[in-house]
């Protein structure tokens, strides 16, 4: 288990997974991510520079003029909880026709339509404290009762066919939400965040409780009592589904 001190992090607050374009943690020796490029399918690992940044050098010299899709993104919580996607359609993008993409300057991974990644583990069905930096863009716009959360643009988390303890967090209603089920139910934060804003979102969740807080840049944006009980059902999680 690698201490994620970069961002402040100590070794008594271990990480489930960390997945970032930079280093968080100072003891993390593997990739970023792994890459595979539009002109042949081919693979490769790619690290960071010197600064901790993600190696756009490499990134682009391996991908060319074409598209650079994500395989794999990296857990730097070195634990093995790693979110893969092998299927071509379903990769997302971070290089197009040869050019990083890019937000506020820094390279980005762009999810759109149907792609994301997946992390096998049952880890996240515990208390949980999550914490992402993105920007959602204006199409970011599924609607719907809070009890239909499952229908909204996710970010992280599971909702599968018959699961009782289905959690997720994204877009919905034009607000950052958390969905929870049974009953399905769900908490949005009053922020307006498909305005193609980078914004830092972070969340707890108790599962005693079913106590869920939402906080947008710090400051907390909702909170609610969604659903308690054990949460075993849900084995694996997705990034950006």
């Amino acid at each position: 288990q690698n201490t994620i001190d970069n961002v402040g992090l100590t070794s008594a607050t271990p990480a489930a997974g960390a997945y970032s374009l930079r280093k968080l943690s100072s003891s993390y020796l593997g990739s970023a991510i792994q890459v595979r490029r539009s002109a042949d399918n081919m693979t490769q690992n790619i690290g960071f520079d010197s600064n901790g940044n993600l190696d756009a050098n490499s990134l682009t010299t391996f991908v060319g003029s074409g598209d650079g899709l994500l395989t794999i993104w990296y857990a730097q919580s070195g634990n093995g909880n790693n979110a893969i996607q092998n299927a071509l359609l379903n990769q997302p993008k971070i290089i197009t026709t040869g050019v990083i993409e890019r937000s506020n300057g820094l390279p980005t991974i762009i999810f759109s339509g149907s792609q994301f990644l997946v992390v096998n583990s049952t880890v996240f069905n515990n208390d949980l404290t999550g914490c992402l930096v993105y920007n959602a863009s204006s199409f970011n716009n599924r609607s719907g009762l809070a009890r239909s959360w499952f229908n909204m643009n996710g970010i992280f988390g599971s909702e599968q066919p018959g699961g009782t303890t289905d959690f997720a967090y994204g877009i919905y209603n034009n607000r950052f939400t958390a969905g929870n089920g049974p009953s399905d139910n769900s908490i949005a934060g009053n922020t307006t965040v498909n305005d193609n804003s980078i914004r830092l979102h972070s969340w707890t969740r108790n599962r005693t409780t079913g106590q869920i807080n939402l906080y947008a840049n710090g400051a907390i944006d909702g909170t609610a009592n969604l659903n308690t009980g054990t949460f075993s059902a849900v084995t694996s999680v997705a990034i950006g589904a």
